[in-house]
C-alpha cells in the first residue's frame, strides 16, 4: 500500500499568519481565495448563530469578507495571538456592526430584526472549529495519501451522512486482508492527527497554546467519531 513516509514533514506547511502576510504580496488573489476557501465554512456557522438566522447569514456573508479585507484586521493583527480566536472575534465584531446597520436602516420591528446569539453558541463554535479543521487535514491527506483517506472516511463514517463500514466490508473493497485494513487504518490516523496538529500549530504562538488547542479539538470530535484520535 502506498503511504505518504518520503513526504516533506508537516512542519514544512505555510502558516496561517504568513499566508495572510501573502494578502499584500504578489500573490495576493491567490492568498486570498485560498484563505476563504479554507475558513468558510467555519465562518458561516459563527455568522448563522450570531446572526440567528440562516437567511441573515446568507446575506451578510457576502459582506463579511469585504470587511475583513477592507478594515485590514489582517494588518493590524497581532502575530503572537492565537489564529482561531483572531478569525472568530472578527466575524463577531462583524456580526454586531451588520445587526445594528440593519436595524437602523430598517422599519421591521425589534421581533423582526436579527436575534442575539442563541444559548450553546460558544460551544457550538468549537464544534464548527474542529469540523473545519478535520476537513482540512482529510483534505491534506487525500492529496497525499487518498487511500487512507477514503480508508478512515469509510471506516469511521467521515463527512457529510457518511454511515461507517466494517472492517470486512472495507477488506473486500480494498482487496486486501481485515489485517492489512486495520494496518492501513492505524497508519492513517497518525498521519492525520500529525496533519491536525499542523494545521493548528500553525495558528498557535508556543507548545503550550497547540497543546490547549489540541485539547479543545479533541474534545469537540471524541463523540462524533470515537477511536479516530486515540489518547
Amino acid at each position: 500500500m502506498a503511504s505518504p513516509d518520503s513526504n516533506p514533514p508537516v512542519g514544512h506547511i505555510t502558516t496561517r499568519w504568513s499566508l495572510l502576510d501573502a494578502l499584500d504580496g504578489p500573490e495576493a488573489d491567490a492568498a486570498w481565495r485560498h484563505f476563504v476557501d479554507r475558513y468558510r465554512p467555519f465562518v458561516r456557522g459563527v455568522l448563522q448563530r450570531s446572526l440567528a438566522s440562516a437567511e441573515a447569514a446568507q446575506h451578510a456573508e457576502p459582506e463579511f469578507w469585504g470587511y475583513v479585507y477592507l478594515s485590514e484586521a489582517i494588518r493590524r493583527a497581532d502575530r503572537g495571538r492565537r489564529f482561531r480566536p483572531f478569525l472568530s472575534g472578527i466575524v463577531h465584531r462583524f456580526a454586531q456592526s451588520w445587526r445594528r446597520k440593519q436595524s437602523a436602516g430598517s422599519s421591521q420591528t425589534g421581533s423582526d430584526l436579527p436575534a442575539q446569539p442563541t444559548p450553546g453558541a460558544a460551544e457550538a463554535e468549537l464544534a464548527d472549529w474542529a469540523r473545519n479543521v478535520l476537513d482540512l487535514a482529510r483534505t491534506a491527506l487525500a492529496a497525499e495519501w487518498p487511500e487512507a483517506e477514503a480508508a478512515l472516511r469509510r471506516f469511521y463514517g467521515l463527512g457529510t451522512d457518511t454511515p461507517a463500514c466494517e472492517a470486512t466490508e472495507l477488506a473486500n473493497a480494498l482487496g486486501t486482508t481485515v489485517g492489512g485494513v486495520y494496518q492501513l487504518l492505524s497508519r492513517g490516523r497518525r498521519r492525520l492527527r500529525a496533519l491536525v496538529e499542523a494545521e493548528l500549530r500553525d495558528g498557535c504562538a508556543d507548545g503550550d497554546e497547540l497543546a490547549d488547542e489540541v485539547r479543545i479539538f479533541l474534545q469537540n470530535l471524541a463523540g462524533r467519531h470515537p477511536g479516530l484520535f486515540p489518547d
